[in-house]
């Protein structure tokens, strides 16, 4: 019985030790095979691939090495008098390769990489009190995050893609209607309710056309009817779609949109959000009954009209301001009636028709000029002499009919009846050496008079006008006050016929005008200033008219370009004029008499002086809409 036993553990230690395969963690505890203690001189490589360094020493030594298929290295070694053993457990350590032996058979290959410790799951805390929700979260897988809070909230929750693998967030005690989309949009997730279901978008993905995901940036939020976007490479046909779908609107399709848009945009509505995604493309729109009809600009089904009404300016001046890249792509007829432009085209052109009338259609400045003239004229005026003569049958009588003056101006007129009583009682005067008995010169006629005059006049003429004009901003305003006066002109033409010359004489009617005329022309400044240029004209008859002679004109005028604020008063003056006039009549020679000269003659003397000042004062008015300026103002 004891000898089977041997035989069975001497067959079963054969199993196990001949034929059997091992992992040597510890080749010395193993029988190696005695060929493996063969000692190799000199083992010297320069970079060599591991491979080639195993197939040397295999040959070298006579023994069975296999290197696996997958170590791909290169190695630098230096060796001598080792054991073959010895150097593959070095090449083993340097190389991170575990030997592993079958029979007389070693095998290098690499080592199995050490279990991964089991992570321990986070778990969401969510929690909700008095109706509002708080977030405490940090790495939660996306999926435990949404089962919480399902869990906790009772709402519903849809992915519509596939959203991040791990969510994070801290928000404490917010509303869950504001807590959910701001947790969510803090991990690149946007978040929609609709009918109490959250449908759950990742913000960063959108899928092309070949199906490939392409990662961009992309908000779309919707409050109050109004548009949020803030995308980066986003198709211009998902962001129609999906504000569409939130507002609830009605799109029809006539092609298909393609491109990209970047942008950030705050508060627009749908109609705005369309002119903003397909400027400078292909594409326009069109809203018909609710309905909101895109496709191509050339789809003639697509194009719409509308009357554009104008606040401020005329219909007729503001054609010309349109630029004709516009123009050339709508029709644009003009309505009198209301002051408007009908425009059809598609809605693009038709928005930036609409712009470019807003830009110059802003409110005109209307301004008042009151203008205060002033005509100053002195005149200064002498008359001295003495004058004599007949009354003629019908003035006999004693007295003439004229009373005398003595104050202010001595002006006195004596009767033949005075003199002659006058003269009657002055005796005898020595004139020359000589007596004369006064008293005997002869008696004068009962028609004579002698007239004495001493008078000065002083005169102050003051002639004021209030012209006050208004016109809009830029435009010339004129008044213009006067007479038409008309007189004959003959003429005198020669003919000549067969029996010699005849003049043949012609009159016709001339008209020569004198006007008091005012021009003023302002500009409003954008800092309320005021640019006046005014000219005003000021054209005067001199003498007394006939109807055979054309009379003497005045004119004064000058022009000048001044700039004032609203409500200033600047004064225009320095138009002056000046005349003296000397006039003398007397008997020849003998009123050139020194001293005795001015008993034979009469003297008149005047001076005048006149002086133009005008007074102007600008007043700007708006009417009911406050000023807007056409381009920014600094």
């Amino acid at each position: 019985m004891s000898r089977f036993i041997v035989r069975v553990l001497v067959v079963v230690s054969f199993l196990v030790f001949g034929s059997g395969s091992v992992h040597a963690e510890n080749p010395d505890s193993l029988q190696i095979p005695e060929s493996f203690n063969k000692v190799l001189p000199e083992v010297v490589y320069e970079n060599a691939d591991l491979r080639e360094i195993i197939k040397a020493i295999g040959a070298a030594g006579k023994v069975n090495i296999f290197l696996s298929p997958n170590v791909q290295t290169k190695l630098t070694l230096r060796l001598y008098n080792q054991r073959i053993i010895d150097i593959l457990e070095f090449i083993a350590t340097r190389t991170y390769l575990e030997l592993a032996w079958t029979g007389a058979i070693v095998t290098l290959q690499p080592q199995s990489p050490p279990p991964l410790p089991v992570p321990v799951a986070a778990k969401p805390v969510i929690t909700l009190t008095d109706g509002k929700l708080s977030f405490d979260i940090k790495s939660v897988p996306a999926q435990s995050v949404i089962r919480e809070l399902i869990r906790v909230t009772g709402k519903n929750f849809i992915t519509e893609s596939a959203l991040p693998e791990y969510l994070s967030g801290y928000l404490a005690a917010l509303p869950v209607q504001e807590a959910i989309p701001l947790f969510f949009r803090m991990n690149q997730v946007q978040a929609r309710e609709r009918n109490g279901i959250y449908y759950l978008q990742r913000m960063d993905q959108e899928t092309g056309p070949a199906g490939q995901v392409n990662r961009a940036g992309y908000w779309l939020e919707i409050k109050d009817s109004l548009i949020t976007i803030d995308v980066q490479k986003a198709s211009i046909d998902r962001l129609i779609r999906d504000a569409a779908q939130q507002l609830n609107l009605s799109v029809f399709y006539y092609s298909d949109l393609t491109g990209t848009i970047t942008a950030r945009a705050s508060r627009l509505t749908f109609n705005g959000l369309l002119s903003f995604l397909l400027r400078n493309t292909s594409f326009t729109y069109k809203r018909e009954d609710g309905i909101y009809f895109i496709g191509d600009r050339s789809t003639k089904s697509l194009e719409t009209s509308k009357l554009i009404l104008l606040k401020n300016r005329k219909v007729e001046a503001i054609t010309d301001l349109l630029p004709p890249a516009l123009t050339g792509l709508a029709s644009v007829k003009i309505l009198k009636e209301q002051n408007a432009l009908m425009v059809t085209s598609t809605q693009n052109v038709i928005e930036d028709l609409e712009a470019v009338v807003r830009t110059v259609d802003y409110s005109t400045p209307q301004v008042l000029i009151e203008a205060l003239v002033v005509d100053f004229s002195t005149s200064d005026g002498i008359s001295t002499g003495v004058s004599a003569g007949t009354r003629g049958s019908d003035t006999t009588k004693a007295k003439i009919g004229k009373s005398n003056s003595y104050l202010p101006g001595l002006d006195m007129t004596l009767s033949a009846a005075t003199l002659n009583k006058a003269t009657s009682k002055l005796g005898t005067v020595n004139m020359f050496g000589t007596d004369v008995n006064l008293a005997r010169i002869g008696k004068l006629p009962d028609d004579f008079y002698l007239r004495i005059q001493a008078l000065e006049n002083v005169g102050l003429a003051k002639v004021r006008s209030r012209p006050m004009l208004s016109t809009l901003n830029g435009h010339k305003a004129t008044l213009s006050v006067g007479t038409t006066q008309y007189y004959i002109l003959k003429s005198t033409t020669p003919f000549r016929d067969t029996q010699g010359t005849v003049l043949t004489e012609s009159q016709q009617f001339k008209e020569i005008s004198a006007n008091i005329t005012l021009e003023v022309t302002p500009w409003v400044s954008s800092s309320g200033e005021v640019t006046v240029e005014i000219k005003p004209v000021f054209e005067t008859p001199v003498g007394q008219f006939t109807s055979e002679t054309p009379p003497t004109i005045n004119k004064r005028s000058f022009e000048s370009t001044i700039r004032l604020s609203d409500g200033e008063t600047i004064v225009l003056g320095g138009l002056i004029e000046e005349s003296e006039s000397e006039t003398t009549e007397g008997i020849p020679y003998l009123s050139r008499i020194p001293y005795l000269g001015t008993l034979f003659s009469t003297k008149t003397k005047v001076k005048k002086k006149a002086e133009l000042v005008i007074y102007v004062t600008p007043r700007v008015y708006f009417g009911a809409e406050a000023p807007q300026p056409g381009p920014e103002m600094p």
